[in-house]
C-alpha cells in the first residue's frame, strides 16, 4: 500500500492482484471522487482499461501496461477542467413499453404523477460506474425511491433511464441491470470512440424534457449527442 495526491486530496492505493487499484480517501465525497474518476477516464492512460466511481473509493481495472511508475501520470492530469457545472436539457421518452406497473407497486404513484414528480426535481450527476459510463444522478425526492431488482434483467439498453434506490441512471452500454427503467434518452451521452467519451460531469444540472413517441424517433435518428442539443460544441 502507498499513498497518492491527486486533486489536492489523499489517497491510499491499494493494488488487488495485479488486475485492479482501489484508490481511497476519508476526507471526500462521491461528487469529488467522480471529478476525479472522470479526470482519469477522459485523460485514458494507457495502463487503465475501466473507471469506476463510487461515494468511498475509486476503483481503477489495470492492463499489462501497469508498472510501478504508472501511476506516477495521474499527477499530470487537469482535474479542475472537469469540475464545472452546467445546467442541461435531457430529453427523454416515457414509453408504457416501461417498468411502470413495477413503479406503482413499489411507490403508489402513477407514471403521471411519478413523470410530473421527476421533471420537477432538482437533478445533480454525482459520479460515474458500475460499468463504463453509467452515469448516477442524485437529488430524486424519496417518495420516488424504487429498490433495485433482486434478480437483475439480462439486458438493458444504451441510453436507458432507470431508478435504483435513491438514485436515477443512465446505462451507457449494453448490460444487465437491476433498476427500474423508467424512459429512453434521444440523444447521445457516451461515446468510447472519443476523448472524452462522456458528455457529463459531475456537479452538472439536469432538467429533463418529456418527449412524445414521434418527437422521440425523430430526434434519435438525428444521433445529435446532449452537448450539441444544448447547443455547446
Amino acid at each position: 500500500m502507498t499513498s497518492l495526491r491527486l486533486h489536492d486530496y489523499e489517497f491510499t492505493v491499494h493494488l488487488f492482484e495485479n488486475d485492479f487499484i482501489i484508490l481511497r480517501s476519508s476526507r471526500i465525497d462521491g461528487t469529488i471522487n467522480a471529478e476525479i474518476s472522470l479526470g482519469i477516464l477522459n485523460q485514458r492512460p494507457k495502463f487503465v482499461d475501466e473507471v469506476i466511481s463510487s461515494p468511498s473509493e475509486i476503483l481503477l481495472k489495470i492492463n499489462e501496461h501497469f508498472h510501478e511508475k504508472s501511476l506516477e501520470s495521474l499527477y499530470l492530469i487537469d482535474f479542475k477542467s472537469t469540475s464545472r457545472s452546467r445546467q442541461l436539457k435531457l430529453p427523454v421518452f416515457f414509453g408504457h413499453e416501461f417498468e411502470w406497473d413495477r413503479v406503482d407497486l413499489l411507490t403508489g404513484l402513477s407514471k403521471e404523477v411519478y413523470i410530473e414528480k421527476l421533471v420537477e426535481a432538482d437533478l445533480t450527476v454525482s459520479m460515474f460506474g458500475f460499468i463504463p459510463g453509467f452515469i448516477y444522478i442524485d437529488g430524486l425526492p424519496e417518495a420516488l425511491y424504487v429498490p433495485r431488482k433482486e434478480n437483475p434483467a439480462r439486458h438493458q439498453s444504451p441510453n436507458t433511464i432507470a431508478v435504483g434506490g435513491p438514485y436515477l441512471g443512465i446505462y451507457s452500454i449494453p448490460s444487465p441491470g437491476g433498476w427500474t427503467s423508467l424512459g429512453q434518452a434521444a440523444v447521445t451521452l457516451f461515446d468510447p470512440g472519443t476523448l472524452p467519451p462522456t458528455q457529463l460531469n459531475p456537479g452538472d444540472k439536469l432538467q429533463l424534457e418529456i418527449l412524445e413517441e414521434e418527437e422521440f424517433i425523430n430526434l434519435s435518428n438525428q444521433s445529435i449527442t446532449l452537448l450539441k442539443y444544448n447547443g455547446i460544441h
